[in-house]
C-alpha cells in the first residue's frame, strides 16, 4: 500500500540530523510505502540535493523579508505546498523533531480511521535533549531501529538512554492539556520572573499536537492551513479546529502502538510577542466562525 504521503514543513534553523533521522523511521515502515514530501522556505536551501540521497520530493521556496531584512516565514503557505504537492488518498502532516518507533504505525493509523474523520494527537514521549545527539549518531552509525532499540523509558512521558530516572512536574492545564517540563525547570520558573511569557519553550505536550493524518481531498475541503499566522504558533489549532468544525477529529488512541518520539531541542524561535498576535488572530477567527474562515481560506489557496 502507498496511498499516503508525509508532509513536512521547513523553515529557519531546523537541524537537518533530526529531520533525517525522522525521514529513516517513516522509510523502514511495514505493510505500507508512504511517499515523502519536504517543504522548504529559507533563503537559501539547507537541503540542496537531499532527494538525491533519500526517495523524497524537495520543494523549495524563499521568504518573504520585512523591512529590516528578516525572513517572515509563512507557515500555514509552507505546508499547504506540500499538501497541494501530494497525489495520495491521505496525508499525514508531520514535524521534522518526530520519529515514528512502530513500524508499523502508518498501517495501523490507516486501520483506525473511520469515515469522514481527522485522527490528530499522537501520544509523544520526550527523547530528552541532552541525549539526542548520542542517539542520532546511532541512528547514522548502527541505523534508526537499532538507536531505537537502546532506548529506555524511566517513566511515562520521557525516553533516554541510560535508563536513569528523570523527575518531572506534570501539570493538567486548563484547556484540558497536560504538559511536563524538567523539575529544576519549573522551580526556577517559579521564581524567575523573565520565563512568564515564555512557558512554550520549556513546557511539552504529552501529544504531538501537529499530529495530523486525514484524507486529502478532506484537508483540501477547509482550504488547508491558513496562511494569516507567521512564524511559528497557532497554525495547527486553528487547522484542527476547521477540520472538527465541518467534519470531526479524533485523538489518536493512547497506545503504545501510536506513541512518537520527539526529539528535544532548544525553542529560539519562539516569539511572545508573535504568540500573542497568531493567538488573538486565531481567536478572532474563531469568533467569525468556521464556515468564514472555510471560505477566506479556501480563496487564498487557489
Amino acid at each position: 500500500m502507498s496511498d499516503i504521503t508525509i508532509a513536512y514543513s521547513i523553515y529557519g534553523d531546523f537541524d537537518h540530523n533530526r529531520l533525517v533521522a525522522s525521514i529513516k523511521s517513516v522509510l523502514t515502515q511495514k505493510k505500507v510505502i508512504p511517499k515523502i514530501i519536504i517543504s522548504e522556505e529559507n533563503l537559501e536551501s539547507k537541503l540542496d540535493g537531499i532527494n538525491k540521497e533519500l526517495p523524497i520530493r524537495h520543494i523549495y521556496s524563499k521568504p518573504e523579508q520585512n523591512s529590516n531584512g528578516q525572513c517572515v516565514y509563512n507557515t500555514g503557505r509552507i505546508r499547504n505546498r506540500a499538501i497541494l504537492e501530494a497525489d495520495t488518498s491521505f496525508i499525514y502532516l508531520n514535524d521534522a523533531d518526530i520519529v515514528f518507533p512502530n513500524q508499523r504505525y502508518f498501517f495501523q493509523l490507516c486501520e483506525e480511521i473511520d469515515g469522514d474523520e481527522a485522527l490528530i494527537w499522537p501520544p509523544s514521549r520526550r527523547l530528552i535533549q541532552v541525549e539526542v545527539d548520542c542517539f542520532l549518531r546511532l541512528v547514522d552509525e548502527k541505523g534508526i531501529n537499532e538507536a531505537l532499540n537502546h532506548l529506555k523509558n524511566p517513566n511515562e512521558y520521557v525516553a533516554n538512554l541510560s535508563g536513569d530516572a528523570h523527575e518531572l512536574k506534570v501539570v493538567s492545564h486548563k484547556n484540558g492539556r497536560i504538559y511536563t517540563t524538567e523539575i529544576s525547570v519549573f522551580q526556577r520558573y517559579l521564581v524567575d520572573e523573565s520565563m512568564k511569557g515564555k512557558e512554550p519553550t520549556f513546557w511539552y505536550d504529552v501529544v504531538h499536537i501537529g499530529g495530523i493524518f486525514a484524507p486529502r481531498e478532506m484537508i483540501l475541503s477547509v482550504g488547508g492551513y491558513s496562511d494569516s499566522y507567521i512564524t511559528w504558533g497557532y497554525e495547527d489549532v486553528d487547522f484542527q479546529w476547521k477540520l472538527n468544525g465541518i467534519y470531526s477529529t479524533r485523538i489518536i488512541p493512547k497506545s503504545k502502538r501510536f506513541e512518537v518520539l520527539h526529539l528535544d531541542h532548544p525553542k529560539s524561535y519562539f516569539s511572545p510577542e508573535q504568540n500573542i498576535r497568531n493567538k488573538q488572530l486565531f481567536e478572532k477567527r474563531q469568533n467569525g466562525g468556521v464556515e468564514k474562515a472555510v471560505k477566506y481560506d479556501l480563496d487564498r489557496l487557489r
